[in-house]
């Protein structure tokens, strides 16, 4: 943190008074108030999104082994973002666009973000001298290389997605590498700032001001989706508190207060008939965006709140407007868990004209559950101290779907090791178990166990939402320790067993012998995951020719045979 009363100047300005005295007086800085001066907020500097007891907390559960959080690690240390041999791929003009063959380094950015902060964290919590070393250099090294690329404002019409979804990672990443002071005394820090203060907040700033030319403040004024508000929203927020500038963090603040478009939570979020949950602008678009937009809003609160620890003279948003963030989070999570939730439409076009009409709340999408409910349960409970035991709690459905999908995987939109960083109580160790059925991703297709044990697994089930599943396509799915898990057929109760590379999988163990029954999840990012045998340390894939499911494969394809997405009961 910097020391309380060092004064941030944003600008000065040369007055005279009576001819005789000079003296400056900062823009954003202290100003007086007759003979009294009061000081300018300061900022927190523990990584933006988190406090420093946050990476204690984790560093020390990690080492005692205690769950949930040794369950975070070694399963969030299993995807590409996490590994030693990651290496960053920057382009000079980064730009997205709505046709995206015209994209320009957007994968590149969203992965390198994404990478980015993920090393930062290991680096903070790892207890492994050699992997905190090897994950300091690799943070260090993905910030340098788009801070010695980037020469352009990141650019395209969809530009406020490709700076808005990773500038706040790409931020929160540097703050925490503040710790490492032959980096900063390098002047990398610097070069970070720079990049982002130049490259990344214009277009931002610009997108909230007229969206892309096709808003200008009157015309069309829900032609964007509030996500794409937030998405800047968030970024701005985050390069306002690592450059110290509280001119550009307010900008931000405003926004979320009181934005003229749909991402300010007030057009974004509207209490229903039920005051305890709050409609989303995007409910009636489907669900993924949504989350996308609640997620958003709650990284911004959950900045504020990092702040207003440090200097009380920030406002916390998770408090705001009654807490609107919250009763939003318990309206997606309730409808996404199978309930029945109350809908009025936003706005409904009679011809179309704004291409879409939404008379009824989305079922698209119900089954892609996005990683934003950990941050948001533990801060409502265990920060805020709010009950969550009874469907009449406010926090109850949110604390259902963190249970659900305990722990969250990688999405490049959001935060990675969410349950890692910001879980706060324990449980018994290696206890964790979820019935789930597994969807091959991108398809309504789903695994099936036959009642016997003798028959193999097959990809041949039609859901057209996973809550229909039956006995048949559930799993119970156990944590067994060092990141590997378990998975036990609800059809007939026994462990899910493979023996060889050309052994079908097949649930055929009545209790689990050894490696035959134990399986990694590899996060892939982006809801889709790989399923590693250890027993033949292969990934699982579809055979198109049978639908069997074989233990065979060295590596992840691009092919959509051996991407599955866990669908929690």
């Amino acid at each position: 943190m910097m020391k309380r009363g060092k004064k941030i100047w944003a600008r000065t300005r040369l007055l005279v008074l009576a001819g005789l005295v000079a003296f400056t007086v900062p823009a954003t800085g202290p100003w007086m108030a007759g003979n009294k001066a009061e000081a300018a907020p300061v900022f927190t500097h523990s990584g933006i999104l988190y406090e420093q007891s946050d990476f204690d907390r984790a560093k020390t559960n990690i080492a005692s082994g205690t769950s949930p959080w040794i369950e975070a690690w070694e399963t969030g240390k299993q995807n590409k973002y996490a590994s030693s041999t990651y290496n960053p791929s920057p382009v000079a003009a980064p730009a997205r666009y709505g046709d995206s063959s015209k994209n320009v380094g957007n994968q590149q950015l969203f992965d390198d973000a994404t990478a980015a902060l993920t090393q930062a964290i290991i680096w903070k919590v790892s207890n492994n001298a050699t992997e905190a070393a090897a994950a300091k250099a690799k943070a260090d090294q993905i910030l340098d290389a788009w801070s010695e690329t980037v020469n352009k404002a990141v650019g395209g019409d969809e530009n406020q997605l490709l700076a808005g979804l990773t500038a706040y990672k790409l931020a929160a990443a540097a703050d925490i590498m503040r710790a490492d002071s032959a980096w900063v005394n390098s002047g990398k820090l610097t070069a970070a700032k720079n990049m982002l203060r130049n490259y990344f907040y214009p277009p931002l700033k610009t997108f909230l001001a007229n969206h892309q030319g096709k808003n200008n403040g009157t015309a069309y004024p829900y032609y964007y989706r509030g996500n794409q508000d937030q998405a800047a929203m968030v970024s701005i927020m985050a390069i306002g508190i690592l450059c110290d500038d509280i001119a550009i963090y307010n900008e931000a603040v405003s926004a979320f207060k009181s934005g003229k478009f749909n991402g300010n939570i007030n057009n974004y979020l509207k209490v229903s008939s039920d005051a305890m949950l709050a409609q989303s602008e995007e409910s009636g678009r489907d669900q993924p965006h949504s989350q996308l937009g609640l997620g958003l809003l709650a990284t911004m609160a959950q900045m504020s709140y990092v702040q207003k620890k440090g200097d009380a003279s920030f406002e916390d948003l998770y408090e705001y407007s009654n807490r609107l963030i919250l009763k939003g989070f318990e309206y997606t999570a309730k409808y996404n868990l199978g309930q029945s939730v109350p809908f009025a439409p936003v706005y409904t076009s009679t011809n179309n004209s704004w291409g879409r009409v939404e008379s009824a709340v989305s079922t698209s999408g119900r089954s892609q559950i996005r990683p934003v409910y950990s941050m948001v349960w533990n801060h409502y409970k265990y920060v805020k101290g709010l009950a969550d035991s009874a469907a009449t709690d406010p926090v109850y459905y949110t604390r259902s779907m963190n249970a659900a999908i305990w722990p969250e995987s990688v999405h490049t939109d959001h935060q990675p090791f969410s349950s890692l960083m910001y879980s706060r109580i324990s449980r018994p160790a290696n206890s964790l178990s979820h019935t789930v059925s597994f969807n091959v991703k991108e398809t309504t297709s789903y695994i099936t166990a036959p009642s016997g044990g003798t028959s193999p697994l097959l990809a041949n089930a039609t859901l057209s939402y996973f809550k229909s599943a039956s006995n048949a396509e559930k799993f119970l799915v156990t944590y067994a320790g060092s990141g590997m898990w378990t998975l036990k057929s609800l059809a007939n109760n026994l462990y899910v067993s493979v023996s060889s590379t050309t052994d079908p999988l097949k649930a055929k163990d009545a209790s689990v012998i050894g490696n035959q029954n134990k399986f990694i999840f590899v996060d892939q990012g982006n809801g889709g995951i790989g399923i590693k045998s250890v027993q033949t340390g292969k990934f699982v894939q579809i055979k198109a020719s049978t639908g069997q499911l074989l233990a065979d494969e060295s590596s992840i394809t691009s092919s959509a045979n051996d991407k599955f997405r866990l669908m929690y009961h």
